[in-house]
This record gives C-alpha cells, structure tokens and sequence, in this order.
C-alpha cells in the first residue's frame, strides 16, 4: 500500500463529501483533479473556485506553496489531512505560519472510518484570533470528536485487510 493510493482514496472520498454538502444548494458547475497544482478544484456557478491539496500524512509546509497561488487570486483554498495524532502534532508546531497563511484558508481532518464524526474543520486564521495562545487545547478538543487513526490503520483500511 502506498500514500499515494491512500491520497487517492482521500480525494476520492473528498469530492463526495463535497457532491453530497452540494446536493441541496446544486452550487456547484464543476469538480476537477490535478488541475493548476491543486489536488481538487472546484468551481462554483457564481464564478468563484475552491482549491484543495490533499496530504493524508503531514510532513513539510508544501501544501502552503501550492496553495498560495490561489489565495493571490484570491480563491478560497482548503487542506484535506487524516485525523492523526501526529498531524494534529504538525499544525500545532507550525501553529503561526500556518494562522497567518490566509482568512479563506481551512483545514478538515478527516477519519473516513470513524464511528464517530468523520471530520472537523479549522479555520486556523479565526481560530488563533479567538481563542490566542490557549489554541492548542481547542483543537485537542476538536481533534477528539473524530476518531484518530494511524498512518498504518489507515493504508490498511483502505487496501482492505
């Protein structure tokens, strides 16, 4: 199993998610993979577009870099991760650059597993101006609304053993 087939399932599962919160408004024209450096852009009747990058498993801040095109243009842009404890761990160490990135900027973690919620959502921006220095006991508390899982619970999810 590798990332990238987990990568996969996580766009996959991203752009369902993003059909079904759709399925009401019909907001939505078009939803492209790899397009323009984004994993997932969508565009909306309105003219207006989302930009989403896809890391399953954070290791480095290259999702700001491809994102950060689409913030100049001025388009709403969003990262899709695992609720992994070790991710949680990432944004909060790299808590200030990633507050400071962009307002229309959001994070959603995702456990497509979870018995519990399957995902939750950040806006890093606004939630550093609410809740200050005292940030990183909100997102426990929202990490702990889904179910965290592994890298290695994951690949084996998604490969099916």
């Amino acid at each position: 199993m590798t990332k990238e087939s987990v990568k996969d399932y996580l766009i996959s599962w991203t752009i369902t998610y993003l059909k079904s919160r759709d399925a009401v408004t019909r907001t939505m024209e078009s939803v492209d993979r790899q397009k323009e450096g984004a994993d997932i852009i969508v565009n909306y009747k309105d003219s207006s577009q989302l930009a989403i990058v896809v890391e399953p498993f954070l290791t480095g801040m290259s999702f700001i870099d491809r994102l950060k095109p689409f913030t100049e243009k001025k388009v709403k842009t969003r990262l899709v991760t695992a609720n992994t404890r070790d991710n949680l761990k990432f944004i909060t160490a790299n808590w200030k650059p990633i507050s400071e990135f962009s307002r229309e900027f959001n994070i959603i973690f995702v456990n497509p597993f979870s018995k519990l919620e399957r995902k939750w959502m950040l806006y890093p921006q606004t939630h550093a101006g609410i809740a200050g220095k005292g940030f990183e006991r909100g997102l426990k508390a929202l990490f702990a609304t889904v179910e965290p899982i592994s890298e290695k619970e994951f690949e084996k999810l998604v490969k099916g053993d």
